[in-house]
């Protein structure tokens, strides 16, 4: 078992401890009178390691206080703690530090609060690398459960003090529990379903509670349908249905009767209506006829005008080429003109042009002696002749140019001549087309107002119409006189027939109504009969807690020497609740003596030391309240009320 011990405490300026060193063996007792500083040491101790007093508050007062209960100023507590762990010492140190500054132009300093120092070993130390130092030795709530005998009971809450119980005396399965009691076996498949029995009784109650409203609704739902019940008496109707249908039978025979008088006549009137519908026929046709005639001239003179305007439009598009080339053209030839122009000046230009015989030199460029005469004549001759050719050459070429560019103006003139002759041709023949689309349009709008039948169609017409109204004459209706009467009373009687079956039709119902209660009374003992199955549940889930109850108890309980532990509790309604009391001889812990708490708590930190495989100093304090301490693995620390004026420290 690892084993954590204090050797040394050395406080300093810490709430009302100005200045102690405390040197500590296996067993150290503490005393002194009421409000000397037993407890701040304590406080002092739980401070350097976790920033917490020794009732677990992280806020709480650590400077010195006057006499006015005013914080004194220009103190700054210190503690310092030499531990022996597992043979290796280390050195913890913390330090409560005033911080003061003195702003620009200010002589004085002003207090700019607190800072916190860590230290292990001497080198400092930041607060996440000192925290993590603390916890390579034992974690802050391992500690606080190992080293004070009220934080169990007293300070932790009851749900996480059960984890620990359970983590120590390891939690029961469902088999260990059917084992323990054979009755359950019934419900070992839900259980393995839920995985849970409180989920499972959870879901059984659930299921109860809609059961029994399902139940309780079913007598109501009952209720009501017989409300629905419909007044009828079958027999009667029976019997009233059987004497219309027998009145209905000799109606029916009437019509049949006269249809086969009727049936005489309808040949020779076959006959007159077919006559009729040939001389209708025969209309239609003559309308027809009339008709398609008719469209054929106006789709003739339609085509015709759109002919002509597409022509029109063609002429058009042409007449607009034909203009633009005109223009072009015309463009061109005075283009030319004013080349030719330019030609002509040209002409004159070189044509004036005479050889400069300065150029001919008449003194040796080298010896400037001067040539003779014949020398110079014959140069001067030279110059002119070649002179008088490259003019010749350029007065021809550019005589030929100009007579390029007449021809080009001659010939683009024809061109436009040729295309001032097709446009008047064009503007005629628009002319010619535009008189001929309007006698068109007139052709059309005469063709409107123009009767669709001729006379000789109208008189056809006419006579047939009088052909056919003497046939219609010749028809005899006189067959159908009664046949409406006949028809009324048969609809009268099949109507009265209708009311008597919709009337029977409650008979029906009825038998309806009875059918849903049969099926809601069987409903009804079908869910008795789960009711009764699902209690059976409930009642197997809260013998399997009793019965898990009884085995944590006794399992959690045998693990301790002194102190026993109620796990569940009984509700008012009778339910079982979970909770996580420490007992002591029955009692509750709250409502023991001191010196009973206290043995109560030595006795679960040594049931924790053995389960973490680790020992950490124990403080107890008011020890003085305790006569007989039992025995514990770590480091005993006893805080005791005396009359001593000063703090005395005793070691064994």
């Amino acid at each position: 078992m690892s084993k954590v011990l204090i050797q040394q405490l050395k406080i300093k300026n810490f709430k009302g401890i100005e200045d102690l060193v405390i040197d500590f063996s296996n067993v150290t007792s503490i005393s002194a009178n009421n409000g000397l500083g037993k407890t701040s040491i304590f406080d002092a101790f739980t401070w350097l390691l976790f920033d917490k007093d020794s009732k677990n508050r992280s806020t709480f007062d650590i400077k010195p206080l006057d006499e006015n209960n005013q914080v004194i100023k220009g103190l700054n507590p210190t503690v310092e703690g030499l531990f022996d762990c597992d043979g290796q010492v280390i050195r913890f140190k913390k330090t409560y530090k005033e911080k003061w500054a003195k702003k620009r132009m200010e002589t004085k300093a002003r207090f700019a609060g607190n800072e916190t120092l860590y230290e292990v070993n001497d080198v400092p130390f930041k607060k996440k690398d000192y925290v993590a130092k603390v916890n390579e030795i034992v974690g802050e709530e391992k500690f606080k459960l190992l080293s004070n005998p009220y934080y169990f009971s007293d300070t932790l809450n009851w749900k996480d003090a059960r984890k620990v119980v359970l983590d120590i005396a390891g939690d029961l399965d469902i088999e260990d529990v059917i084992k323990a009691e054979p009755r359950l076996e019934e419900i070992r498949q839900p259980l393995a379903d839920f995985g849970d029995v409180d989920m499972l009784m959870a879901s059984r109650k659930a299921a109860m509670s809609k059961l029994s409203k399902e139940k309780n609704e079913i007598p109501v739902r009952i209720s009501e349908i017989k409300n629905n019940y419909l007044e009828v008496n079958e027999q009667e109707l029976q019997m009233q249905k059987m004497s219309k249908e027998i009145e209905l039978a000799e109606i029916k025979g009437k019509i049949d009767l006269k249809l086969e008088e009727i049936n005489h006549s309808v040949e020779a009137e076959q006959k007159t209506r077919d006559k009729i519908r040939e001389k209708q026929n025969l209309q239609d046709k003559i309308r027809e006829e009339a008709i398609k005639e008719f469209l054929e001239k106006k789709q003739f003179l339609i085509s015709k005008r759109d002919k002509i305007e597409e022509t029109i439009y063609e002429v058009q598009q042409l007449e607009k080429r034909n203009s633009s080339l005109i223009s072009t053209k015309k463009e061109e030839i005075k283009f030319l003109e004013n080349e030719i122009n330019n030609l002509k000046n040209q002409y004159r230009s070189v044509y004036s042009e005479t050889p400069g015989l300065d150029s001919v030199d008449t003194v040796c460029p080298t010896c400037k002696r001067p040539f003779e005469i014949t020398d110079i004549k014959e140069s001067q001759e030279e110059l002119i002749k070649n002179f008088n050719l490259e003019k010749a050459k350029r007065l021809e070429n550019i005589n030929e140019r100009g007579k390029l560019k007449t021809k080009q103006v001659s010939d683009y003139q024809s061109e436009i001549d040729v295309l001032v002759s097709e446009s008047e041709k064009n503007k005629t023949m628009l002319e010619e087309l535009s008189n001929k689309s309007k006698e068109v349009e007139k052709s059309l709008e005469d063709l409107k107002k123009a009767d669709v039948y001729s006379q000789d169609e109208k008189e056809r017409i006419k006579a047939l119409d009088i052909d056919i109204e003497g046939l219609k004459l010749k028809l005899n209706n006189s067959h159908a006189v009664g046949m409406d009467e006949l028809y009324e009373e048969k609809r009268i009687k099949e109507s009265e027939i209708n009311e008597i079956i919709s009337e029977l039709r409650k008979v029906d119902t009825n038998k309806q109504l009875d059918e849903r209660i049969e099926k809601l009374s069987q409903d009804e003992k079908e869910i008795g009969i789960k009711l009764v199955e699902m209690e059976k549940q409930v009642m197997l889930c809260e013998l399997f807690v009793i019965t898990r109850i009884n085995l944590l108890e006794d399992s959690i309980n045998s693990r301790f020497k002194n102190v026993s532990f109620k796990m569940f509790k009984e509700l008012v309604n009778g339910e079982l609740s979970e909770t996580c009391e420490a007992l002591i001889d029955g009692v509750p812990f709250s409502m023991a003596n001191t010196a009973s708490q206290i043995n109560a708590g030595l006795d679960i930190i040594n049931t924790l030391s053995e389960y973490y495989d680790i020992s950490v100093p124990v403080f107890i304090d008011n020890a003085e309240c305790i006569n007989q301490i039992i025995g514990t693995k770590g480091q005993l620390i006893r805080l005791i009320v005396s009359k001593d004026k000063n703090i005395v420290v005793e070691g064994k």
